[in-house]
């Protein structure tokens, strides 16, 4: 409900880009009752900000570093919200991370930097600060 109501300031505010952290890579540590319980929440809470979004032209993107730890049923809803919510432009944008960690997205960066460098895109002389 705060989501939706801060949602909702946003786009009176015409504030183009909101990013919320939902649940990082670390919450992954809890107990399985509390991830359970989490991902039940997830999935209610999906559907309401989906219904909500639509209404109010809002689009939703969710991000996260590991996908592959989401389950499949919170993963539907989620694709669902993220498909439905694709052609709201013009509006608030709403980025929900999800499973989502800084050292994760570090390491992806590199990775993919690496490859680059790798196939012959880059020269690893030409990466800098800026």
């Amino acid at each position: 409900q705060v989501l939706c109501e801060f949602a909702k300031w946003c786009c009176a505010e015409q504030i183009d880009i909101l990013t919320v952290y939902a649940f990082s890579t670390e919450n992954w540590n809890r107990s399985t009752h509390e991830i359970d319980t989490l991902m039940t929440l997830f999935v209610t809470y999906c559907e309401e900000l989906r219904v909500e979004a639509l209404k109010k032209n809002i689009r939703l993107c969710v991000l996260s570093t590991e996908t592959d730890r989401i389950p499949p049923h919170v993963m539907e809803g989620l694709q669902r919200m993220e498909q439905e919510t694709q052609h709201c432009h013009g509006g608030l944008t709403m980025n929900i991370c999800l499973s989502y960690g800084s050292r994760g997205e570090i390491v992806n960066a590199c990775r993919s930097v690496a490859q680059d460098v790798v196939e012959g895109h880059y020269d690893a002389s030409q990466i800098q600060e800026h």
